[in-house]
């Protein structure tokens, strides 16, 4: 007797869905002469995938940090925009996996300056891959522009700062998260703008002066994951 057989295929189609990073809060602060600034970021409970970005810059060329803690956690440095004509930079850390409710950053300086810093929070980030690649600009005029390479579905994100206490007014199609000057002599801005091939991000300076720009992009978090299967029944 013959046995028949059949080949039964059971293919389940392969998906990703990506959410989009979302900015959720920022709080800033600065300090006059001071070797640790603190202070406080209210984290929203419905926030998933969390990311916290640190904005920084202070008074001078030299890197005073000496490390930056998010809840508790150490945040990682990712880059720096300077302009070397002047004594001017601003830097980018980051950390994943924050808590929610109040969250405290902790930034200890390694000596006695004039900071300013910014931190946000943003929901659907990946936890793996938080970020795209960097980029910075810098100049002297009257236009802050810096150009981030990103796509669809993702969130840019910048921070400047500029060197006489220009004022600075946010560009187009983006939307303020935090604008200081402290001591009338440097400014932080910091915005975000939903990602596109290439995303410009721009601030107007109220007068001529020295600024330095950094951006990236943030990359969305994956929300579902379904493989595709062969099941051969005889």
């Amino acid at each position: 007797m013959k046995f028949l057989s059949s080949l039964i295929a059971l293919l389940l189609s392969a998906n990703i869905a990506w959410a989009i990073p979302v900015h959720d809060n920022t709080a800033s602060a600065g300090g006059d002469t001071v070797d640790q600034l603190s202070y406080d970021l209210s984290v929203s409970g419905a926030c998933n995938n969390r990311l916290a970005t640190v904005s920084f810059t202070i008074q001078t060329n030299a890197h005073f940090i000496d490390n930056i803690t998010v809840g508790g956690l150490t945040a990682s440095y990712v880059g720096t925009a300077t302009n070397t004509d002047v004594s001017r930079y601003v830097d980018l850390w980051r950390r994943v996996g924050i808590g929610t409710g109040t969250v405290t950053t902790v930034i200890t300086l390694t000596d006695f300056g004039t900071p300013l810093a910014a931190t946000s929070s943003y929901c659907d980030v990946d936890q793996t891959t938080p970020m795209g690649t960097l980029a910075t600009a810098s100049n002297v005029n009257f236009q802050a522009s810096v150009t981030v390479t990103s796509a669809t579905g993702e969130l840019v994100i910048d921070a400047v700062t500029s060197g006489s206490g220009s004022e600075l007014t946010v560009g187009s199609g983006q939307t303020q998260r935090s604008n200081q000057t402290l001591a009338s002599s440097y400014t932080l801005g910091t915005s975000n703008e939903p990602g596109a091939a290439s995303v410009p991000m721009t601030w107007s300076l109220s007068g001529e002066d020295y600024w330095a720009a950094l951006g990236v992009s943030l990359k969305p978090a994956p929300l579902a994951h379904h493989e595709t299967r062969i099941m051969e029944v005889r």
